[in-house]
């Protein structure tokens, strides 16, 4: 079956339609671009991008109660996000919850030798979320189609910001966070291989915050379909300063690549143990530094963990996890024998809990680039 077609399957599957109104570009990449659009019932399938004021969307019965959050901006404003009033973020949760807001992702599908790498990524991720519809920590898919040429996925919309984010909006997160957070993020990666599949890149950059600290994991266009436990891999994709030794080791640019080299979905688990030493220092166990070759940043990644700096972290049990996560050698790494129930054992997650107990003062910040967009539909009662 042709590329074309796969995805054309792919895309058809869709009970009623819906018009797309886009609200404002949220972030661009080489592959995609991504935007926040309000979504209604339609006659037919359209995507509108020739919104200016987000005024028309009350037309509509968008309405979210106006709070401290429009009063007292300033005051709220913390690196670029803004703290919403326990009013402003339920409602806002409702019109996301109910799938009013949501994200348009937009493939390019350049016409060059790119166009089936691109339309294989789309593919990929489209699969992907819909084999893991059922997974409270994957981001759900909406639905996916073709317009004008383009190929677009729905999401919802998880307005908090990604994990990244907040660990630089509070220098580091403290340790329940970080226990909980983790504890979340291992038992998804759990659910993913159980289904098949490796993400191959998962960083703070692609976790999401959702409501009551409930993490939602996202961008799986870059992840493999496993053929059976055993598949092996040996393409060099994911975040270049997170990626374990033996994906490096699959670089062309490395000078070590050769024959035979190949890794497996463990490298999952040594980007969760990136991820809890980010929580909880604030920093990348391995800085790419001014002019540290690539053979040089290879070597010291090779040499994990001795090359890790604990010196920030003082709970012995975390230390123990991140050592066993980020082990170079696999066959020493906590998850490559026993999987998900090894990790979950770890004296680290005794105790855990399910919820943050102040989920809404650390996460209810939304990009104030995001609400300068829409706080025109924030609108008291007193206005109408």
């Amino acid at each position: 079956m042709k590329l074309c077609e796969s995805l054309s399957l792919q895309c058809s599957r869709r009970n009623k339609s819906f018009k797309y109104f886009v609200l404002c570009t949220i972030e661009r990449k080489r592959s995609c671009k991504i935007f926040l659009a309000f979504r209604v019932p339609a006659k037919a399938l359209c995507v509108d991008y020739t919104i200016s004021n987000a005024e028309m969307l009350l037309q509509h019965g968008f309405r979210v109660r106006e709070g401290e959050v429009v009063e007292d901006v300033a005051e709220r404003t913390k690196r670029g996000h803004i703290h919403l009033d326990p009013d402003g973020a339920d409602t806002l949760d409702h019109y996301c919850e109910s799938r009013m807001l949501c994200i348009l992702k937009r493939y390019h599908c350049p016409e060059d030798r790119k166009e089936d790498d691109m339309r294989k990524r789309s593919i990929n991720e489209i699969k992907s979320l819909q084999r893991l519809r059922r997974c409270k920590n994957v981001v759900t898919l909406l639905e996916s189609f073709e317009y004008e040429g383009s190929t677009y996925c729905v999401m919802e919309y998880v307005w908090r910001g990604s994990l990244w984010a907040l660990i630089r909006r509070n220098k580091h997160l403290d340790l329940e966070t970080t226990r909980l957070f983790a504890f979340q993020v291992a038992q998804a990666i759990g659910e993913i291989h159980a289904s098949g599949i490796s993400h191959r890149d998962l960083t703070s950059s692609n976790i999401m915050i959702g409501s009551s600290g409930n993490l939602k994991i996202i961008d799986f266009n870059l992840c493999k379909r496993l053929d059976s436990k055993n598949t092996r891999m040996n393409s060099f994709v994911g975040t270049y300063s997170a990626m374990p030794p033996e994906v490096l080791h699959c670089s062309p640019r490395s000078g070590q690549k050769s024959t035979g080299t190949s890794y497996s979905k463990e490298i999952d688990w040594w980007y969760l143990g990136i991820m809890v030493y980010e929580m909880l220092t604030g920093k990348q166990p391995f800085a790419i530094e001014g002019n540290l070759t690539r053979m040089g940043f290879y070597n010291k990644v090779a040499r994990s963990p001795h090359e890790v700096d604990f010196s920030s972290i003082e709970d012995p049990c975390a230390k123990d996890l991140i050592t066993q996560l980020l082990q170079a050698e696999l066959s020493e790494r906590l998850g490559a024998t026993g999987g998900v129930s090894h990790i979950l054992k770890h004296k680290f997650f005794l105790g855990v809990k399910n919820t943050l107990d102040n989920s809404a003062t650390l996460t209810d910040y939304i990009d104030a680039r995001i609400l300068e967009c829409i706080k025109a539909i924030i609108a008291g009662e007193r206005d109408r």
